[in-house]
């Protein structure tokens, strides 16, 4: 587990990524914490390499803070 402050950074730029690439960001990254399926995840800005080294834990409480009310359900 990194740093919470890392893992946001982290978080943030493969939202930026996505963002770049014309998707919403944390739609895609909650597809990739329900399933685990990296193609959720742009190659764009090594997104997809990035986001792995996020754990579970870190993702799910990135999305809770961007995506007040809606409730994060894991696999």
């Amino acid at each position: 587990m990194q740093d919470n402050d890392t893992a946001m950074a982290i978080l943030d730029s493969v939202a930026e990524a996505l963002s770049q690439r014309g998707f919403e960001p944390y739609e895609q990254i909650y597809g990739y914490f329900k399933t685990g399926d990296v193609s959720y995840i742009t190659r764009h800005g090594e997104a997809r390499q990035k986001i792995v080294a996020v754990s579970r834990e870190e993702i799910r409480g990135y999305l809770e803070k961007k995506m007040p009310g809606t409730k994060v359900i894991d696999k």
